[in-house]
């Protein structure tokens, strides 16, 4: 038990922000926290990303976004990689090595609003990822040419076999 002073009457309550889910459409957002989590099932990892809508009527309203990027389903793990991918694309980033460096980078996002059901509210869920209007999104960098036996140093180096 905490002791604790308080008096209620001397606090002003103010309206606080609705619960409910932004309207379907398209919104200017940032991220603005990521980290890692394991699944509920503890077979996978996902990054939660949360967004925040910076323009507009809802300004200031956060909608968070699970990746899984670690997955034993291999279509739940491609559909995290496509969205990643187009999250990059859209902030004109050809690939990251650390969630921070998609932090506080204006792109714009389509939104949807998932009705209630299984004892959980009605919710946002991202369905799109685009450069802002008038930016024109970076294309992602071609894979590096194969190296020839000739440009290896040294030659190409001896295998397993001829070891």
């Amino acid at each position: 038990m905490a002791s604790l002073v308080f008096s209620a009457a001397s606090v002003e309550i103010e309206e606080r922000p609705s619960r409910q889910p932004v309207p379907k459409g398209t919104y200017s957002a940032m991220i603005t926290e990521s980290e890692m989590k394991p699944t509920k099932r503890g077979d996978g990892r996902y990054l939660q990303l949360v967004w925040e809508i910076t323009k507009g009527e809802h300004k200031g309203r956060m909608i968070w976004d699970r990746l899984n990027v670690e997955n034993p389903n291999p279509t739940a793990v491609k559909i995290a990689q496509q969205d990643l991918a187009a999250i990059c694309t859209a902030m004109g980033k050809g690939g990251i090595d650390d969630s921070d460096e998609l932090h506080y980078k204006e792109i714009t996002i389509a939104v949807q609003v998932s009705p209630a059901s299984n004892g959980y509210e009605a919710s946002n869920e991202i369905k799109g990822y685009a450069a802002p209007a008038g930016a024109a999104p970076v294309a992602p960098a071609a894979p590096a040419p194969a190296a020839f036996v000739d440009d290896i140093p040294g030659g190409a180096p001896a295998k397993p076999w001829e070891k």
